[in-house]
């Protein structure tokens, strides 16, 4: 649903799933969803490990944008991916040319869409998560 949501926008030239923990079982799902639908549009897409420190991902946005300036969208998958996605495209002067969408809620991802820097995120809905299997046990 985050790649269709994104090419309703407009479709990109250049995607990326952002990853930020590589082999959790969960965020590598979020990935293989995006890059499946980005792929059957004819969008080329690869998964970035960014790491979990938010300097060096950061810098890794960087260097990925340098090497492939034609990408303009991004797949973040949780506040450890969006926090640095949303810092390096404001330093980049990227915002609103870059697609940019994520996962989970934080203070920094309500702000960014906002501001128009990120387009969505999708909540898991973590109370409801662990509440109804309690409820229903």
């Amino acid at each position: 649903m985050a790649a269709k949501r994104m090419l309703n926008v407009r479709k990109p030239k250049r995607a990326i799933c952002a990853i930020h923990e590589v082999g959790h079982v969960g965020l590598e799902a979020r990935c293989k969803g995006f890059m499946e639908v980005m792929s059957e549009a004819g969008v080329p897409v690869e998964k970035l490990d960014i790491g979990t420190d938010p300097t060096a991902a950061v810098e890794i946005f960087k260097s990925y944008f340098a090497k492939n300036p034609d990408t303009d969208a991004i797949l973040t998958l949780g506040p450890l991916g969006t926090n640095p996605a949303v810092k390096f495209l404001k330093e980049q002067n990227l915002t609103g040319k870059v697609l940019h969408g994520t996962f989970d809620m934080d203070e920094v991802t309500l702000k960014a869409i906002k501001d128009g820097i990120t387009l969505f995120a999708v909540d898991q809905q973590q109370y409801l998560q662990g509440y109804l299997p309690m409820v229903w046990l």
